[in-house]
């Protein structure tokens, strides 16, 4: 679900090279981050990129009364006029724990560590992306403190030169087929 409530289904990314995202309005990778998530949105989308921001307030370890975890947060103008971010915000959720959204579940259980983590770990911070190649496999994990010259060269290949596989890979979870 989007950031104003819209439904996004996952089989719209088909095709497309993904970077699945944890973001954060007040943290010191802010900046950076929602610049440089910008600037290879305009630069790829139109190869086939797609960037999905999650707001998560995980990585202070409280909870946000204001926006209750998995539900549609309140439209903010925060990323867009701020970050003239263009890509895909989506509703505020859990990306660890018991609560966590099932997209974010299959994501760490899939793609593989970060340098130095276990495999299926969860997230240590704000800014952790994952890019999902145009077949649905999630293919790497870049940890909070990833430089975004690694994740525009990724990008670049994979927007630019790659192809889904043949045949398809197998289908997610059910739970995640929304």
């Amino acid at each position: 679900m989007d950031i104003n409530g819209h439904e996004m289904p996952l089989a719209d990314l088909a095709g497309k090279v993904t970077v699945i995202v944890n973001v954060a309005s007040q943290c010191g990778y802010t900046d950076a981050n929602y610049k440089g998530l910008q600037t290879a949105y305009a630069k790829y989308q139109d190869f086939g990129l797609e960037i999905l921001a999650f707001p998560c307030n995980q990585a202070r370890r409280r909870p946000c009364p204001a926006l209750p975890r998995q539900t549609p947060a309140l439209p903010s103008p925060f990323a867009t006029e701020r970050y003239a971010a263009t890509f895909p915000l989506m509703a505020k959720v859990d990306v660890n724990g018991e609560h966590q959204h099932p997209v974010f579940a299959w994501l760490k259980a899939n793609a593989p560590a970060p340098p130095g983590r276990q495999q299926g770990g969860d997230l240590a911070w704000n800014f952790e992306k994952f890019l999902v190649d145009k077949g649905g496999r999630a293919i790497k994990r870049y940890g909070s403190g990833a430089q975004q010259q690694e994740t525009n060269f990724d990008l670049h290949h994979l927007a630019l030169f790659s192809s889904p596989p043949s045949p398809p890979p197998p289908p997610l979870p059910p739970s995640l087929q929304t």
